[in-house]
């Protein structure tokens, strides 16, 4: 019976501290978008039933169910995408890929769409 020696593992490094640059563009961020975000929601809900005559938003605003589910599709695409990758399969990653990128123009298409409906209508 033979041994076979393993070598010991190596002590980890040490925990540094991220870069402080990058952390706070991060955290900026994210106070940005809940800011902008949490604007939206009190300005609606603020506006909501104040104009008798004025559209309501169930006259202008339409659910783009499927165009949503192709954004969050897309995230999903992306990350079994690089997953794939980490293990070396590049056809199945560059197949994923491409999915991902046709589900965030189709996105980006019913966007776009939208904006277009909203503006002229608005003339």
């Amino acid at each position: 019976m033979s041994a076979i020696t393993t070598p010991f593992p190596e002590t980890p490094a040490t925990w540094k501290l991220p870069y402080r640059a990058k952390s706070g563009m991060g955290v900026a961020l994210i106070i940005a978008e809940s800011a902008i975000f949490t604007i939206f929601v009190v300005a609606y809900l603020f506006y909501v039933g104040k104009s008798p005559t004025g559209p309501t938003p169930r006259e202008v605003l339409e659910t783009p169910i499927f165009f949503t589910v192709c954004l969050l599709s897309s995230s999903l695409t992306i990350h079994l995408a690089s997953k794939l990758l980490e293990r070396g399969k590049r056809g199945a990653f560059l197949a994923l890929w491409f999915l991902t990128i046709v589900l965030g123009a189709l996105f980006m298409y019913g966007t776009a769409r939208e904006w277009h409906r909203l503006f002229t209508n608005m003339v």
